[in-house]
């Protein structure tokens, strides 16, 4: 098991061509100094559950599970924070999985959520597992990230951050749309290098970035939400992805989606 404190700041990329930006800083090889090591591209394919009346939510939690290559992980999220130096900070529980990994996290919910016993543990497949104990699928999701470490610039060369360049792709009742981001997330040398970086990045690219608190899971449940008012189709562009001024929207009446 693997409990730590996800900190972490985001920006969403809102140029027509986000495929460029990501091409360009996936060859990057230095950023404020500090060197970046070549990229590691993964698929990543996540599940995630909540009880029918939406107990995980209502506690700020999320359950998911995570498809990575022929890995499968169980994570528990807890509330996300918003610091004082511009990012989010949350607790994350993280563990391969395995029928005892299964059983510590259902010991974790409390008995109010009235999970189905006993639970059907399935070793190859997780999401029918969670379904056994009466939890739903809320979303499902497809990320494409690609992935590099930033060193220091001592001779040693350990990570100061980690530069995550994700595209998500959502499928919704009626059209699947792509949503890109960048992720620079906090390493043991604490929060000044994650500054550092992310100044840089937006000097060259701030005209096609915007600072982004959403979770994908949150800005998943949004675009659903969204569909199904018929308020989405006019705020995509034609290759498949929001525009500038759909995300600024959402950020706008984030809290009306939220009740």
């Amino acid at each position: 098991m693997e409990k730590s404190t996800e900190s972490e700041v985001k920006l969403v990329i809102i140029n027509p061509q986000p495929d460029r930006i990501i091409r360009e800083l996936s060859e990057i090889d230095n950023l404020a100094g500090y060197r970046i090591l070549p990229v590691k591209v993964t698929e990543l394919y996540d599940y995630y559950f909540d009880t029918p009346m939406a107990h995980l939510r209502a506690d700020h939690l999320s359950l998911r599970v995570r498809f990575q290559d022929s890995k499968k992980f169980l994570t528990l999220k807890g509330k996300t924070r918003f610091t004082d130096w511009g990012g989010i900070s949350r607790i994350e529980i993280e563990m391969p999985w395995n029928k005892k990994n299964f059983n510590y996290m259902m010991q974790k919910f409390p008995a109010s959520l009235d999970l189905s016993e006993p639970y059907n543990y399935l070793p190859d497949d997780p999401v029918k597992t969670l379904k056994s104990a009466g939890f739903i699928v809320i979303q499902a999701r497809r990320t494409r990230r690609i992935t590099r470490n930033v060193l220091n610039r001592a001779k040693s060369g350990n990570p100061v951050a980690e530069l995550a360049l994700d595209q998500v792709d959502y499928n919704l009742y009626r059209q699947r749309l792509s949503h890109f981001e960048i992720e620079i997330e906090e390493r043991e040398y604490g929060i000044r290098p994650v500054q550092e970086i992310m100044t840089d990045i937006l000097k060259t690219y701030g005209d096609s970035l915007m600072s982004w608190s959403i979770s994908k899971l949150a800005l998943g449940i949004i675009l659903k939400k969204m569909e199904e008012k018929n308020q989405i189709q006019k705020k995509m562009t034609e290759s498949g992805h929001l525009t500038a001024a759909a995300y600024q929207w959402i950020l706008e009446n984030v809290t009306d989606f939220r009740k």
